[in-house]
């Protein structure tokens, strides 16, 4: 009874499910959001922006943004020799962070006036390296069309980051699970 109501074209058919994957993707840490302010103090708050700010910067440059360029040849060779660039450039920088990470970690917690966010500051790099990974597969997955395993994606990100900080929030364990749950989420995309 469903499927008289859903889009017979392609075009709407995709946009429903790229819609539909990222309004549950973008619900779940909503509805989950009361639940973790009463589990988390605002320190760990504090800690989860400084990481995932740092995350976004290195995010920025981590594929040399060769992965926008993955949709533009009209030769499929050509296409998956961007994708194994921007899968290199994305090793490449993450090394380059983990370098510099681990030589100015204590500095950049101090710069930053957040000292509990230095054990974290060094798990930057590989989150930045998953987040490229990502992104250039992402947009592979655009050219080819692969809407639903996208959708897929945002979603079990989604679930794993909530599923990972409420864990890890009613856990006895010693460290902030939201930064756990944000690095354990974009590993899962």
């Amino acid at each position: 009874m469903i499927r008289k109501f859903l889009p017979k074209s392609g075009f709407a058919r995709n946009v429903l499910t790229l819609f539909t994957g990222s309004t549950i993707a973008q619900a779940i840490p909503v509805l989950i959001s009361p639940i973790l302010t009463r589990i988390f103090p605002v320190a760990d708050f504090a800690t989860l922006t400084v990481v995932t700010t740092l995350i976004s910067l290195l995010g920025v440059i981590v594929c040399g943004r060769y992965e926008i360029a993955i949709g533009l040849p009209a030769d499929e060779k050509e296409a998956k020799q961007l994708v194994y660039l921007a899968i290199t450039i994305s090793f490449i920088v993450s090394a380059v962070a983990m370098l510099a990470v681990l030589i100015f970690n204590n500095s950049l917690a101090e710069l930053l006036d957040n000292k509990a966010a230095a054990p974290y500051i060094l798990l930057v790099p590989f989150t930045a390296l998953a987040y490229g990974l990502n992104q250039a597969l992402t947009y592979w997955n655009i050219r080819r069309r692969n809407y639903a395993l996208m959708s897929t994606s945002r979603v079990g990100q989604s679930i794993t980051n909530s599923g990972t900080s409420l864990a890890l929030g009613y856990s006895a364990v010693n460290f902030n699970g939201l930064v756990v749950g944000n690095i354990a989420g974009n590993i899962a995309a």
